[in-house]
């Protein structure tokens, strides 16, 4: 079985960036090809960060633009949570 993954050298370790699925202790072997740092990224990949963003900012958009009424504020967040005030 084969499987393309991207790692990053650091500290004499390469850190993978996109997970492998193999059982624990398996043995491997490979050859490492210096990837350009100029390359732009996976059309597919930004695509779906795209998508994602998009998301989050619609639902962002979709919160009240108008303070709450409920008398609460940040300055209250140690008295709910912990019953006393810096």
């Amino acid at each position: 079985m084969s499987q393309q993954f991207e790692a990053i050298y650091e500290n004499g370790v390469l850190r993978l960036i996109t997970p492998i699925v193999l059982p624990e202790s398996t043995r491997v072997s490979g050859v490492v090809h210096e990837k350009q740092q100029d390359q732009l990224p996976d059309a597919e990949l930004v695509r779906r960060q795209q998508e994602a963003l998009n998301a989050m900012f619609e639902e962002i958009h979709k919160l009240p633009q108008t303070p709450a009424t409920d008398g609460l504020s940040n300055r209250d967040h140690d008295f709910i949570l912990y019953g006393w005030k810096k």
